[in-house]
């Protein structure tokens, strides 16, 4: 690994739609091919991470889900886009059974950094604070928001575990809590509020349990929440922060009978009173509850009611402040951003629209239906809505239904709310994230008899301006792809049967026209980004080259462009979170890339893990963007000799990016993770060749601390 510069540095017609299927696959055969060729090189890992990148970039069908989308009812509908510190950390995945938990809680005082049972370490710049082993499997470990905690999840042959380890006043990380939990009342999920003080866990029991840190209340250890006893057959509480953390919202989804618990004065969990019981019914059950983020609100639904509640700290209690009835049973219910609006959507295809008034009063402001459509092979009607959202200022709405129909809905002139736009064969719509403008994805007409082809790369783009609901077409062949710039005014086309991206901008008279074109590859693009400055965009084809190039202030090309090819076939690359830094990672090789003073984009280093002989699984820049690493294991799998790698790279005296840190493992990684203020990071790794007789461990968790490094200050220059 050598630096090599130095910087100061997103069914419709099924009788007549089969054959336009074959013939648009047709036209993808020669990029596939091409992707096939080379992504069947790579080891199984690396494929399925490289599967997982390209389905995400693929054209969104008509039911997608993201992070910034919330399923309801069965019904997908945009949320907020949540930033880190809105969101709740550690939440875990779904696990797997797995193996026995023992917890090896040696310190590491007498650990030499240099060499230890399980690994090896280049330098003494990492310094261990912990070792956690475990004796069968750890599900998932994270950071609290605030860095300051460690929470780990494992399992057993007989119990789970949820445990927190925090650094005492000595830097040695003690165990704080660890809670045991008998099959089958295993902890499902966990959730950490932003300071990281109190923990709450939703159980297979259908218990869901709330455990305080002991440095705020060193007596409690944990409170268990009301619920509906469950079994294997059943489903369970559901349970979760409300959005300002400060309260907890419980579903029972049994009885659908809803809680929600706030602290008392003595830092306990206790439930509001409520004046009448309140349940929550919408068609299909839902993990995600409608709380308002900023606001006191909560919105229900039961039968053919909604039912807005509003939370009074003072009296402690959930007041109920208005009904809604709907003419037929309600499927979901959703909050705009600025939570004055709110929309309720019912079997019927009826979506009834709410708003609040000065006075805080929520009154019903309007209505549109979309038609019921034909009957499919399944008896459903082909016009059911199956997206629905509402724009961040609460003035439009967007509804998307089976029949690829999107509405588009608003107040007229008279303060009526009426359908403003309908958009047919329409493959994708959504919302800006401010709120201001809107893009779709429309199938387009094809062939002798102008039929319309389903193929995801025979579309055209409306964009359209939320203030006039202004449409403009944009053109742009064999691209599946379309997003917006960060500050909106950009929009950037791409996709996998086009050799170039296009970016878009007004022209100064209010038309979208086309600024210019990126990337230029024989190949189509898997991926094209900008950076959060919009002084740059990065281009991914899918081969082994990847492009960034410059864009003044009216977002065309400058002259200044950096060219990056790998010898292996490239499965990610983008743009650290400051815009600053990017970074490309194939088979063997991770290249780190910056910016000299005068903002030309030049390669800072790159990373070869032994060629050949290790693979990158992952890559990571930390949250201050002055270090950055590696992880993979040996491509041969059968090769269980010091099977794991670690690279930590950083910012030496000079400002130039170098290696400061090789951990070899002699067990498998599965996870490494930076702390969100960047000072730690810790691998998690398991021995595959362990005997189960043995008493050794199965999974190990090593915590590292990273110095301060100078000149860090010129990372980002």
């Amino acid at each position: 690994m050598q630096p090599t510069a130095a910087s100061n540095a997103p069914a419709g017609r099924l009788e007549d739609s089969g054959q336009q299927v074959l013939e648009g696959l047709k036209n993808l055969h020669g990029a596939a091919a091409a992707f096939n060729k080379l992504i069947a090189q790579a080891p199984k890992s690396y494929q399925e991470t490289s599967l997982k990148r390209l389905t995400q970039d693929l054209p969104p069908g008509l039911i997608i889900t993201t992070i910034s989308e919330r399923k309801i009812g069965g019904l997908h509908i945009s949320m907020r886009q949540r930033s880190s510190e809105d969101g709740l950390s550690g939440a875990m995945q779904q696990h797997q059974q797995l193996q026995d938990v023992a917890v090896n809680n040696r310190q590491p005082d007498t650990i030499d950094p240099m060499v230890e049972d399980i690994f090896h370490c280049q330098t003494d710049y990492l310094r261990l604070k912990a070792k956690f082993g475990f004796s069968y499997g750890v599900f998932d470990a994270s950071f609290s928001p605030a860095s300051e905690s460690l929470v780990i999840h494992c399992c057993s042959r007989d119990d789970y575990r949820l445990g927190i380890w925090r650094p005492g006043t000595d830097g040695k990380w003690l165990d704080e809590h660890n809670w045991k939990s008998l099959a089958p009342d295993a902890v499902m999920r966990y959730q950490l509020n932003k300071p990281g003080l109190t923990i709450l866990s939703d159980n297979h029991d259908g218990s869901v349990l709330v455990r305080k840190s002991k440095d705020i209340d060193p007596g409690q250890e944990e409170v268990a929440l009301e619920h509906t006893p469950g079994n294997e057959e059943s489903p369970k509480e559901m349970a979760g922060f409300r959005p300002l953390q400060d309260k907890i919202i419980t579903r029972d989804v049994q009885t659908g009978k809803i809680s929600v618990w706030g602290e008392d004065i003595n830092g306990r969990w206790t439930p509001l009173t409520q004046n009448k019981e309140i349940r929550h019914w919408p068609m299909k059950d839902s993990v995600q509850m409608c709380f308002g983020a900023r606001s006191n609100c909560l919105l229900t639904c039961e039968g053919r009611t909604a039912t807005f509640w509003s939370c009074n700290d003072e009296n402690k209690c959930l007041e109920e402040i208005k009904t809604i009835e709907c003419n037929s049973k309600i499927s979901s219910v959703q909050f705009s951003d600025d939570e004055r609006h709110a929309l309720i959507l019912t079997e019927c295809n009826e979506v009834v629209f709410v708003g609040c008034d000065a006075d805080g009063n929520w009154l019903q402001i309007g209505e549109i239906s979309h038609p019921e459509g034909r009957l499919n092979h399944l008896n459903e009607h082909e016009g059911s809505v199956v997206y629905a959202s509402i724009n961040a200022t609460g003035q439009h709405t967007l509804t998307l239904d089976k029949d690829r129909k999107a509405l588009i809905s608003g107040y007229d002139d008279d303060g009526a709310w009426v359908v403003k736009t309908e958009l047919q064969d329409c493959a994708y719509a959504r919302f800006s994230p401010s709120g201001r403008k809107l893009r779709a994805s429309l199938y387009k007409p094809e062939g002798s008899n102008s039929e319309t082809i389903y193929s995801p790369t025979n579309v055209n783009y409306k964009v359209f301006d939320c203030s006039r609901l202004k449409a403009q077409t944009l053109e742009h062949a064999g691209s599946s792809d379309i997003s917006f710039s960060p500050s909106e005014n950009l929009l950037l086309s791409y996709g996998f049967s086009s050799n170039y991206a296009c970016i878009w901008g007004d022209d100064g008279a209010g038309n979208l026209v086309e600024k210019a074109r990126a990337g230029n590859y024989q190949t189509g693009i898997s991926r094209a980004a900008f950076n959060a400055q919009e002084d740059s965009v990065l281009t991914l084809d899918f081969g082994k080259n990847v492009k960034i190039q410059g864009l003044d202030s009216q977002g065309k090309l400058q002259e200044q462009l950096l060219v990056v090819q790998h010898s292996d076939y490239i499965f990610d690359a983008q743009f650290s979170h400051s815009g600053s830094l990017a970074y490309s990672i194939s088979l063997g090789t991770a290249c780190i890339l910056g910016r000299e003073m005068n903002g030309e984009w030049i390669k800072l280093a790159q990373t070869n893990s032994t060629p050949g002989v290790y693979c990158i699984e992952g890559a990571h820049f930390n949250g201050p963007e002055n270090h950055f690493l590696t992880y993979g294991n040996k491509l041969d799998r059968e090769d269980q000799h010091q099977p794991g790698l670690v690279q930590l790279w950083g910012i030496d005296d000079d400002g130039n990016w170098v290696e400061k840190d090789k951990v070899i493992l002699d067990h498998n990684v599965g996870m490494v993770k930076f702390s969100p203020d960047g000072d730690h990071l810790f691998i998690y790794c398991f021995n595959e060749q362990r005997d189960p007789a043995d008493d050794s461990n199965f999974s190990t968790v090593l915590v590292w601390k990273i110095p301060a490094t100078s000149g860090q200050e010129t990372a980002h220059t």
